[in-house]
């Protein structure tokens, strides 16, 4: 889904971004859904130990329990973990791809980096697949690592690599026209 204006509550890394532009994250029912059985599940299980613990019958593992779920009730209820992740974001000039920490700076490739967008059926579902061009700056931290160096793939007839941006439950071909879009209105 193309925003005619920016939506409140980006990130810090994405203050540059203009309108129109397109956000890449889950949609925000399925995500609240996921947390709310999860957070469900947590107090579920602290209830269990706390009536366990009042009836005399806790022992170190239940507390030990108590504080590995305490843990993840501590994540749940940040606020912050509620707001749906962008793991991209794309305006005319090009993509944006922002990594977990949301005040870093976003890598940025201009539409002229990027070669043609595909739609594909993969081992996790149907997904967008873009292809960068091998002296993208995109690819410099994956050269740094040596690890991730291994997984960059091969290059095809236009020196460009294949990414699989995921769909993270969202339409595929929105995402993809949604893209184009915007690419072609950097061109105009």
């Amino acid at each position: 889904m193309i925003h005619d204006t920016l939506p409140p509550g980006l990130p810090p890394a994405l203050a540059g971004l203009r309108a129109p532009c397109y956000l890449h994250h889950p949609p925000a029912w399925k995500y609240r859904a996921l947390l709310t059985l999860a957070l469900a599940m947590v107090v579920a299980g602290l209830g269990y130990l706390v009536w366990s613990a009042a009836r005399g019958e806790a022992g170190t593992g239940e507390l030990l329990l108590a504080a590995f779920l305490l843990l993840f009730f501590v994540v749940l209820v940040r606020p912050s973990v509620w707001r749906p992740p962008n793991s991209l974001a794309a305006d005319a000039r090009g993509l944006f791809f922002l990594g977990s920490d949301t005040s870093a700076a976003p890598v940025f490739v201009p539409w002229s980096e990027v070669g043609p967008t595909s739609i594909e059926r993969a081992s996790k579902g149907t997904t967008v697949v873009l292809t960068i061009a091998d002296d993208s700056s995109f690819w410099d931290a994956a050269r740094r690592s040596p690890f991730r160096r291994l997984l960059l793939g091969g290059l095809d007839a236009e020196g460009r690599r294949r990414v699989s941006i995921g769909n993270q439950w969202a339409a595929p071909e929105a995402t993809q026209a949604a893209l184009e879009h915007l690419r072609g209105a950097g061109h105009s």
